[in-house]
């Protein structure tokens, strides 16, 4: 099996595994037709998986095998890797080169593709000889499984996978060479500071696979290696579980039992308790990594590793305090755990800051309270997710408070109380009375409070995590519409109660912009409601301007009012609003420009700034959206995004949205070239893009977005064939484009994003056929056009993109019956059109607006010509010269535009002519010509053009002549 067609089968599989177990029959049917090879795959992994679910509800303590001493499997180059020479010579494709590791259950290899397809290394993960019973084999099914649906640039990707000759199964991973988190920390020297910031890409790795319901249970240094780049790489999900048993087909019951299969230095209380298992278990296990990465000590002094010795260290044993660990001198071993040292502050010192006071110094206060946050006993007061832990360590990297507090006194007097219940229950009888009161009106705020925080975590879980896992899922939209009822409710509740409370502040902001982009913000799956939009984020720039009041140089607080004002600008723009677009853009690319200039090395601030230069280049001159007709303005902007797009790709080439960035860059570019006259240019570049957007969407074949891009970018392909008189080529591609997006509808049919692309697409099929000279099907088209779109504009009548498109396919329509001698019908269709126009340009700066009211104008003028109305006519065309006169005035700048306006002034003068007024009939044709003329030494001119100079001289003559024999 190639990488390409593994990646399919992934796909396919992560979809299925999302669906109840009763729909998958049917969402494999449709997902797979044509393709009966890929259907019995995918359906063969989905019985190993619910064949794997049995074991993992097995207890640890009484499985067949212990695996509490296996302490490392990792699917890494190590260092220290044995040599020893594999058992098997050749694995399916791949070819046996040495061991890396083994471990209690199997073995890791290097091995090398050996076959016509291509070279790549890669690490094989296999059972061990005599260990391939019932119950490993059913984990392994189950590894594989798990790891199908991981795609994470700090996550060890799994390429392939299958069985050996013998029966025994295997994973084929990604090759990654560098060492364990623990071992590159010490060699490096790497300082409190630098080791915090690599430890943010573990908990980013961890809180994707979170996002995906999958839990690890098994984090340790050894399943955390770093490249020779400084790259985190989290490996062996072998022992993580579904958090939910949908991905098996199942449900799980809330009592059952999870997998205790676990490292024990590094395992949480209820692990060690076998209770049930939730993310709060990453977090701890990621607390003790923490926890020795900064101290050079564990946690807990272990003495074996039987039961009843790890349940009271774990469960009963309170960690001392990191800044105090490190005052410990005992025996240890180094981190390649084979040299044995005694670790002293001096020699845990030396490989991070330096001297011992220097590092408890650093450690005291925040780093005590976060790590020991992140390890307490009880789940639900630890971090509640991998990312709040993670944003803890960002806000003490940028000095700003923490959530992390230390514990009180009175929660450490209750749990004194617990463990000497019989001593203390005499005086707890004396102070029963006395207390009674005071218990009362504590009990009553207590409620209050985590009413509060139970208000507070459930509106955080819908806005983020049910919303993001979801947002590319087919079908989603009607669930995405009840997260906007249900999360708008909680907060606001919030809102109301947030007072001086700075972490919730910044929360609610940020739940305020997702919440807007559900609603209304065209660049998101959306479901048309542009004022609820709107409203939301203007909810969230009223509680980040307070904050930044507050911290005026607060980078993070700034960067947060950058989002939102890019977020308004996109709002405002489909209203119709573009000066007030472009204030909340340049107010955004301001901050925007001050956190890269403060923070040069931060990817995301960089790639931030790019696609804000984007919007703004579309704002300035993007044909086909509202925009001020400044297309030199809109170059700069996309070449500027571009290049910096490009660098960022180019750095990190297996991130795919990054990659995705350079391809928007790339529509960008052809877009300009299309629109300034250059199309053999512009259609290199379209192709281009439409090779890069493919390719993603191969590899992600079930990602809305690039679907949605690959119908874009063959409609852009269209367009351009048929502004180039190559019209059944256009069609061809426009119709590729249709393909792509009614599948979408089918299954997202309150997305009114989706519904808008398709309604534009048929549009487009319009002008092919019309040119192919087949109106009655045009017709069809722009009947199935206005459909979608006056439905849209209809439930979002503040929507100024939806009632432009509606006077377009008015026009369309128009055109149609034009070609079927219905003039009568073509009037009034394009009168409709240029109504809505004319009314939506009275107070609006919109270049594309204003040049289709021109268009508009001219088409009924021509159409008056038809009933012999030459002083209607004439009047129309005056008005549409006028309105093209005052768009160039504004400094409007579009080749199409200019080609408009001399054929505008073409048909003028033969209206003129008719009228035998030869004099201002000869005027409009030299106008017309000296347009034709600049055009061609600008290097502009298309070649349809060509002859209309020719043409324009001769009818300029004849006008000549007319007037010679008047005089």
């Amino acid at each position: 099996m190639t990488p390409e067609r593994w990646q399919l089968v992934k796909s396919v599989l992560a979809d299925a595994l999302a669906i109840e177990l009763g729909s998958r029959a049917v969402f494999l049917a449709n997902a797979c037709v044509g393709d009966a090879e890929l259907k019995a795959e995918v359906e063969s992994l989905l019985a190993e998986q619910e064949h794997a679910h049995s074991f993992i509800e097995q207890p640890a303590f009484n499985q067949e095998h212990s695996f509490l001493g296996d302490e490392t499997l990792p699917l890494i180059a190590s260092n220290n890797a044995s040599t020893a020479a594999a058992h098997h010579q050749q694995i399916g494709p791949y070819k046996i080169l040495r061991e890396l590791a083994h471990g209690g259950m199997g073995a890791v290899y290097l091995a090398e593709r050996d076959d016509a397809e291509y070279r790549q290394q890669v690490a094989i993960k296999l059972i061990k000889s005599g260990m391939d019973s019932a119950f490993v084999l059913q984990r392994f099914r189950a590894e594989r499984q798990i790891l199908a649906t991981l795609n994470h640039p700090n996550i060890a990707r799994l390429l392939d996978g299958g069985t050996t000759a013998d029966g025994a199964p295997y994973l084929v991973m990604e090759y990654v060479e560098g060492q364990p988190l623990d071992q590159y920390c010490d060699n490096q020297n790497l300082s409190t500071l630098a080791r915090l910031k690599l430890f943010r890409q573990v908990c980013a790795a961890v809180q994707y696979a979170h996002q995906r319901l999958i839990i690890h249970r098994d984090l340790k240094p050894g399943n955390m290696l770093v490249t020779a780049d400084g790259v985190v790489k989290l490996l062996d999900f072998g022992i993580a579980k579904l958090l939910t048993g949908e991905s098996s087909g199942q449900t799980m019951d809330a009592t059952a039992t999870g997998v205790r299969l676990m490292t024990p230095a590094y395992a949480s209380p209820e692990q060690i308790k076998e209770e049930p298992i939730t993310t709060a278990s990453d977090v701890y296990s990621l607390g003790v990594v923490l926890y020795e990465l900064l101290t050079g000590h564990r946690p807990y002094h272990l003495k074996s590793m039987q039961p009843q010795e790890l349940l009271r260290a774990v469960c009963e044993t309170e960690p001392e305090r990191p800044s105090a660990a490190i005052t410990r001198i005992e025996a240890g071993r180094s981190t390649d755990s084979q040299t044995p040292i005694t670790l002293t502050p001096e020699f845990v010192s030396k490989t991070r800051d330096g001297q011992p006071d220097k590092l408890r110094r650093r450690l005291q206060g925040d780093i005590d309270n976060i790590v020991l946050m992140a390890m307490r006993k009880e789940p639900e007061r630890r971090y509640a997710s991998v990312e709040q832990f993670s944003e803890d360590l960002r806000r003490h990297l940028e000095g700003l408070p923490v959530i992390a507090r230390k514990d009180t006194l009175a929660y450490r007097s209750g749990k004194f109380m617990q463990r000497n219940t019989l001593a203390l229950s005499a005086a707890a009888l004396i102070l029963v009375t006395l207390m009674t009161g005071i218990v009362m009106t504590t009990r009553a705020r207590a409620r209050a409070e985590r009413r509060f925080n139970d208000v507070r975590k459930l509106a955080k879980a819908v806005v983020f995590d049910y919303s993001d896992a979801i947002d590319k899922l087919p079908g989603s939209t009607p669930v995405r519409q009840r997260i906007v009822s249900d999360a708008l409710e909680y907060l606001d509740s919030l809102s109301r109660e947030a007072g001086n409370d700075r972490a919730l502040k910044l929360e609610l902001a940020e739940a305020y912009q997702r919440i807007g982009n559900i609603q209304g913000n065209g660049y998101y799956s959306n479901l048309g409601d542009t004022e609820g939009a709107l409203t939301s984020y203007r909810k969230a720039l009223a509680l980040q301007e307070s904050l930044a009041a507050d911290e005026p140089k607060n980078l993070d607080v700034r960067r947060h009012l950058a989002r939102t004002y890019t977020l308004m600008g996109d709002v405002l723009w489909d209203m119709g609003k573009l000066n007030e677009t472009l204030e909340s853009y340049n107010r955004a690319l301001l901050f925007r420009e001050a956190a890269v200039a403060e923070n040069p090395v931060n990817v995301e601030d960089k790639r931030e700034l790019a696609k804000l230069l984007l919007s703004l280049g579309d704002l300035n001159g993007s044909d086909g959206l509202p925009n001020l007709g400044h297309t030199d303005t809109a170059a700069a902007y996309y070449k500027k995004s571009f290049v910096m797009s490009e660098a960022l790709a180019a750095a990190q080439p297996q991130n795919t949205d990054l990659q995705s960035d350079v391809f928007e860059g790339l529509l960008r570019i052809g877009d300009i070239q299309r629109i300034t006259g250059k199309p053999e240019e512009a259609a290199r570049t379209y192709h281009q893009a439409l090779v890069m957007i493919e390719a993603l969407f191969a590899a992600d074949p079930h990602n809305l977005y690039q679907r949605t891009k690959v119908g874009a970018t063959a409609q852009r392909l269209g367009m351009l064939l048929n502004d180039n008189e190559r019209a059944a080529e256009g069609l061809a591609a426009i119709k590729r484009a249709l393909a792509v997006m009614e599948p979408l509808i089918a299954s997202e049919s309150a997305n009114a994003s989706f519904k808008r692309n398709l309604s534009v697409a048929h549009n487009h099929v319009v002008i092919s056929l019309l040119k192919l000279n087949r109106p009655a099907e045009a017709l069809a088209h722009a009947r199935q056009s206005m459909t979608i779109i006056e439905t849209l504009a209809a439930a979002d009548g503040s929507n100024n993109a939806f009632r432009s498109d509606t006077a377009i396919t008015h026009r369309r329509m128009g055109d149609a019956f034009a070609q079927l001698n219905n003039v009568p019908a073509a009037l009034r269709e394009h009168r409709q059109a240029l109504g809505l126009q004319e009314e939506m340009s009275a107070e609006s700066p919109d270049a594309f607006l204003r040049e289709n009211v021109g268009i508009s104008q001219w088409r009924v003028a021509g159409l008056l010509a038809r009933t012999g109305d030459a002083s209607g006519a004439l009047n129309y065309y005056q008005k549409s010269l006028a309105n093209y006169d005052a768009l160039f005035g504004s400094g409007a700048q579009l080749t199409i535009t200019s080609l408009d306006y001399a054929a505008t002034l073409a048909k003028a003068a033969a209206v003129y002519a008719k009228l035998n007024r030869w004099q201002e009939a000869r005027a409009a044709y030299q106008r017309s010509l000296d347009v034709y003329v600049e055009l061609r030494g600008k290097g502009v001119l298309p070649a349809r053009e060509a002859g209309k100079s020719d043409e324009l001289a001769r009818e300029i003559v004849k006008c000549e002549v007319r007037l010679a024999k008047l005089r």
